[in-house]
């Protein structure tokens, strides 16, 4: 979220992170997700108040939304993709990045896909 609204001015971290929580998601927005620090991180996410979220609005709507789609490829590009997915990976979960690999699929894209069984996205092959 930090990164969508320091390149897009209409997107306004403010507008879509609750107060309680835009410390935390500024910090953890700046750590790589395979470095210890990030332990730190998720424990403190725990501790924010369960059963509320980070997020005052939907961030999938309003400028955020918008940007969301603008950048997610859609288009069959004339060369074959990689796409490489942790199965241990608990940030994007292997279904999530299936069904994205079968919408791709479905319109003709050629891609490899490929997983392997980690949870750390800097030990794939």
């Amino acid at each position: 979220m930090p990164a969508s609204s320091d390149a897009y001015p209409e997107v306004r971290f403010n507008d879509y992170i609750t107060p309680v929580a835009r410390t935390f998601v500024r910090k953890i927005s700046s750590r790589c997700l395979s470095e210890p620090g990030v332990l730190v991180s998720l424990i403190s996410a725990i501790a924010i108040d369960k059963g509320k979220t980070i997020f005052a609005k939907d961030p999938t709507t309003g400028p955020m939304g918008d940007r969301f789609r603008e950048n997610t490829p859609v288009m069959n590009i004339p060369f074959p993709l990689l796409i490489a997915q942790g199965e241990a990976d608990t940030l994007v979960i292997p279904s999530v990045q299936d069904a994205y690999v079968a919408g791709r699929c479905a319109p003709g894209q050629k891609l490899i896909a490929g997983s392997a069984p980690t949870n750390n996205c800097a030990a794939l092959p």
